[in-house]
């Protein structure tokens, strides 16, 4: 069997020629870096054909139907992808949350808002840099 390991973009890839299958690794989820945390869980959600039940584009099939049975393994595929995501704390604390978009809407809600209160705040910080007494940057670099 023939590997390849691909660590670009924060996590890994491996790719094996034999079964021409890719397994995806991940940084579990530890209440930093929420929005690359994101990009790559919605990469491997879509590897797993379950990004729709998540962001929910894919609606439940009615219940008794045949689609329904395939439909409920794959919401349980997603939420359990999400969950092993993350780090052991916040699985016990999201974890009561069994629905997939319903757990990935209290994450974004919980996180998403942090990440652009510290893109504000940094904003805010980077506008109040003054040069002090200098004249201008080479001056200021010495002082």
């Amino acid at each position: 069997m023939v590997g390849v390991v691909d660590r670009t973009h924060g996590f890994t890839r491996r790719v094996t020629k034999m079964a021409e299958s890719t397994a995806i690794t991940i940084k579990k989820f530890d209440c930093t870096d929420y929005k690359s945390w994101c990009t790559e869980i919605e990469i491997l959600l879509e590897q797993k054909q379950v990004l729709g039940i998540v962001d929910g584009t894919e609606e439940a099939p009615e219940k008794k139907s045949k689609e329904y049975k395939e439909w409920k393994k794959q919401h349980g595929v997603a939420c359990s992808t999400i969950l092993l995501a993350m780090e052991r704390p916040l699985q016990q604390q999201y974890g009561v949350q069994k629905d997939p978009k319903a757990l990935w809407d209290q994450l974004m809600e919980d996180y998403k808002s942090k990440v652009q209160l510290n893109v504000w705040s940094l904003r805010d910080e980077t506008s109040a840099v003054k040069l002090s007494d200098c004249e201008n940057v080479q001056e200021y670099a010495l002082f």
